[in-house]
């Protein structure tokens, strides 16, 4: 029975570390500047097509036209906040990639900014999202 709980213990954190992630940081820029960062790794064996990457900032935050690394999402303002959306496309395995703004808040202090999702189909065409942790600007 030991042996069993512990090649499922090694098969699930080896299932764990194969899947795709998204991770989101920051870097102050400023008094009240800062760059978000989105970072999505697909370390080994998953295909991610039509890759959708979508993230929201704060109604309390501008974000900087000007301040996009890369390639621009698409944005939709609303009262509630700003939704960009990153249309990335097939992602391979082993691939890395990092897309960026830039954001200036209103106030001093912290700011709570909400998860970025990541859209994705597999080989077969099941949909997957995965969700990073949301974010304390500060």
């Amino acid at each position: 029975i030991l042996t069993i709980i512990v090649l499922l213990l090694i098969v699930a954190t080896f299932m764990r570390a194969t899947k795709p992630t998204v991770r989101k940081r920051y870097i102050r820029k400023g008094q009240q500047k800062h760059s978000v960062i989105l970072e999505i790794r697909n370390p080994y064996f998953h295909h991610l097509g039509d890759a959708v990457l979508r993230d929201w900032v704060s109604p309390i935050a501008t974000v900087s036209e000007k301040g996009f690394e890369a390639v621009g999402p698409a944005t939709k303002r609303t009262e509630a906040g700003t939704e960009l959306i990153w249309k990335l496309g097939n992602i391979r395995p082993r691939e890395h990639r990092v897309v960026g703004y830039k954001i200036e808040t209103m106030i001093e202090g912290q700011i709570r900014m909400p998860r970025a999702t990541l859209r994705y189909f597999d080989k077969r065409g099941n949909q997957t999202i995965i969700n990073s942790k949301p974010l304390m600007v500060e």
